[in-house]
Order: C-alpha cells, then structure tokens, then sequence
C-alpha cells in the first residue's frame, strides 16, 4: 500500500496540535528530572524544618521532621509551577497553593498532595533521593520514603 506525502488541512491540524502537545509535555518533562540528587548528609539538616536549597537545581525540597528526613517534589501537582518556602510553608506562586512540612495540600487550588521520593543513605553516608521511585501521601509511611536520624 503506498503512502501519500500529502497531507490534508485536517490531517496538518491534527499533526501540529499534537506537536505542540508533545513540546509542551517535553517542556514540563524537562522540568523533573529523574536522576537520583545527592542531598548531603545527616549533619546538613541539623533541626525539624524545610530545606529548599535543591528546588531551583533539582526540583526537591528535603524536609526533617520528627526524627524523619524525606523528600518531595518542588513542582505543583496543580498545574506544574516550580515551589517556593513561605511562612514555614511550601507556596505555588501561580495560583497560591499551599502545602504543609510534609507535602499536605493545606490550601488550594491544588487538590493532591506533594508527592515524596525514595530516599536512602549510601555507602559514603549520603542522603540519596531516588526520582524514579514516588510515595502518594497514602504511602509516605513506607520505609523506602524516609531515612531515620538516629
């Protein structure tokens, strides 16, 4: 069967609008990467609170909190607009969401919790965050999803 190189109007259309789609999906893509992040060690978070030094670099926030370091994701699960810390809080600049220390929608218009990542210390006793591997807020008791402070 031999295949036209001619393109309708509707079939250009179609192409194009799922072209931009494709851009736009490698643009926000672009803006998670995968690869694990080496966060430092235990002695980097020295108290309870919110560590927002690797949002602008690697798009996670590191938190401490009762005894627990984890991490989550630095981008909004309402429309994907990088976080920012305000007020001891995780704010969406965009449209002003906000989420507790541990990722909890505490204002919307965002819906989900942050999602958090696998986390583990290696073997030169550095916190590392495992992008590839995500907890729902249903799962962060899960012992992949935190490291123990001892």
């Amino acid at each position: 069967m031999a295949v036209s190189e001619d393109l309708s109007r509707r079939q250009f259309v179609v192409l194009a609008a799922s072209c931009a789609a494709a851009c736009a999906c490698g643009i926000a893509c672009a803006d998670t990467p995968t690869t694990p992040v080496d966060v430092g060690t235990l002695a980097d978070y020295p108290q309870d609170g919110i560590f927002p030094k690797f949002i602008k670099s690697d798009r996670v926030i590191v938190y401490r909190e009762n005894g627990q370091i984890y991490a989550s994701t630095a981008i909004c699960p309402h429309r994907g607009a990088v976080l920012s810390i305000r007020d001891d809080e995780v704010y969406c600049s965009k449209h002003g969401s906000t989420f507790d220390a541990a990722g909890s929608v505490v204002k919307g218009p965002a819906k989900d919790s942050l999602e958090h990542y696998a986390i583990a210390l290696d073997d030169n006793k550095h916190l590392i965050v495992d992008r590839t591997k995500t907890f729902r807020e249903k799962n962060w008791d899960d012992s992949a999803s935190f490291v123990k402070v001892s």
